[in-house]
């Protein structure tokens, strides 16, 4: 089993004591299980491999924001083991968010300005990997294949996606901010009404940080009110036309990973989301014709 070997494999090359307790996690990016020390003191062991695990660009950017007073995971180890990466990381303070409220938005919109910058000195190449997943797909995720054969209503999203992805690139938005990448209400943890964890990094990247609030926009469309303000406060940092290219990609990630992964209760509920997400699309790019 991976998890035993990792655990092995580090106690060996570390002269550590770590014991694999019987919990285990999955996500979609990679796997998780908790360990235990010789002093009780528990950690999360998280495994996986590909271009949403980078171990060691997540790394560097949670590194930084740590050092920013940003709540994210402590790393202890990181290191490779036959194909996989993996880390080991310190438990964050708190429960997991339900219910967005005034208060935790305030404190996700300045944690968010802590994002500013802090992937200057990575390599990367945003906004044109959002595009090209607009445009055709990639071969992991966001696939196009999954939206042309499910329903006529899912072909057309896409060829409205596509369309998008065929205009001219958005201009003047950030680059150099760290992007969580699936900054989610399951990815984040509170105190009262302060967050207090924001953990599953591995798929972080340098890019515009407005990314991240869109992102949980998305997942906030059942309740309008909360999404039009991470919308609008996105708008004022990336512009209106990379809102409706990262909408998109947003509707074409979930709608692709739920026709693959889910049942058709949660296929229906994310196609719901999707055409409000692509009536703001509609309005955004209907709104930014002229360069953004």
């Amino acid at each position: 089993m991976i998890p035993e070997a990792i655990v092995n494999f580090v106690n060996r090359q570390n002269r550590t004591h770590y014991i694999l307790l019987p919990d285990r996690l999955c996500g979609e990016s990679g796997q998780s299980a908790l360990l235990t020390d010789q002093k009780r003191d528990r950690y999360y062991l998280k495994w996986g491999r590909g271009e949403e695990f980078n171990s060691k660009r997540a790394l560097r950017i949670v590194r930084t924001l740590r050092g920013r007073g940003y709540p994210a995971s402590e790393f202890i180890l990181r290191g490779d083991y036959r194909r996989d990466e993996f880390t080991i990381q310190k438990p964050l303070p708190g429960r997991k968010v339900v219910t967005l409220t005034n208060q935790l938005i305030i404190g996700i919109l300045a944690l968010n300005d802590l994002q500013k910058g802090a992937a200057r000195q990575l390599d990367g190449d945003w906004p044109n990997d959002i595009v090209k997943s607009l445009r055709e797909g990639s071969p992991e995720w966001c696939l196009h294949k999954s939206l042309e054969t499910y329903s006529a209503e899912t072909r057309g999203i896409l060829d409205e996606i596509r369309r998008l992805g065929d205009a001219s690139v958005p201009k003047r938005i950030p680059a150099t901010d760290a992007v969580h990448w699936d900054f989610s209400v399951p990815n984040l943890l509170r105190q009262r009404d302060t967050i207090s964890g924001v953990f599953d990094w591995e798929g972080c990247r340098k890019g515009d940080r407005g990314f991240d609030l869109v992102t949980l926009a998305f997942y906030s469309l059942e309740r309008p009110s909360t999404a039009r303000r991470l919308l609008d406060h996105a708008h004022s940092i990336s512009g209106a036309r990379a809102v409706a290219f990262y909408l998109a990609h947003m509707v074409l990630r979930q709608l692709d990973w739920s026709i693959r992964h889910d049942d058709q209760v949660e296929i229906q509920r994310y196609l719901k989301i999707a055409r409000r997400a692509m009536e703001t699309v509609r309005d955004l790019a209907d709104k930014q014709r002229g360069p953004s």
